[in-house]
């Protein structure tokens, strides 16, 4: 397992100069004891750096095996500005380790009623062997200035990749922009770990 984590994370640092956004993301996840309650929080860095971290809470219900919805609250540091919103996760089985979860998040920000709402949708197709699970991730970013009103503005789509323990899990992904006027590439590693 260290000898897999050693070659994604040098995998992960050699390919940095191609990337214009790099989120480094730990999540803290607990249920407190409490049966179908999720509890996350994620510190978010870009590249390490304080002036551009991002704070992210989230408080879901599991619904059932495939379903979960969430209170989202984000403060960004870099705008000083805060949001609130949801996150609803549904996920589809279409065999026994191949899914596709589908992540709905929408923000909005109370204190600037000027801002457009923020929608965001972020499909994971994976297949899982055993604790390592590959596939694509997909990362649309959308400003909502009205239902009738909704822009695409940043659609990354790429490779990820998932390695899975008990109490903890990392998440690499490589994802650039597919909008051919855009030569922005994100590449994020998310590392979880459950209390």
């Amino acid at each position: 397992m260290k000898k897999k984590l050693t070659y994604f994370s040098l995998l992960f640092l050699s390919i940095l100069g191609f990337s214009q956004t790099v989120p480094i993301i730990t999540e803290f996840r607990t249920d407190f004891g409490v049966e179908n309650l999720d509890f996350r929080f994620r510190p978010v860095f870009f590249f390490l750096s304080k002036e551009r971290m991002r704070r992210e809470l989230f408080i879901g219900y599991t619904i059932d095996k495939t379903t979960k919805i969430f209170s989202y609250s984000r403060y960004n540091d870099y705008e000083n500005k805060f949001y609130t919103g949801f996150r609803f996760d549904k996920k589809i089985y279409f065999t026994k380790n191949l899914t596709l979860n589908n992540q709905f998040r929408y923000l909005n920000s109370p204190s600037d009623k000027t801002d457009t709402d923020i929608g965001i949708y972020i499909p994971d197709l994976l297949y899982k062997f055993n604790k390592v699970s590959f596939g694509l991730r997909g990362f649309i970013i959308n400003r909502v200035d009205k239902p009738s009103q909704i822009s695409i503005t940043k659609p990354f789509i790429g490779p990820a990749m998932i390695v899975k323990e008990e109490k903890f899990l990392t998440m690499f992904t490589f994802l650039p922009d597919v909008n051919e006027n855009s030569r922005d590439i994100l590449l994020m590693a998310l590392i979880i770990f459950k209390l």
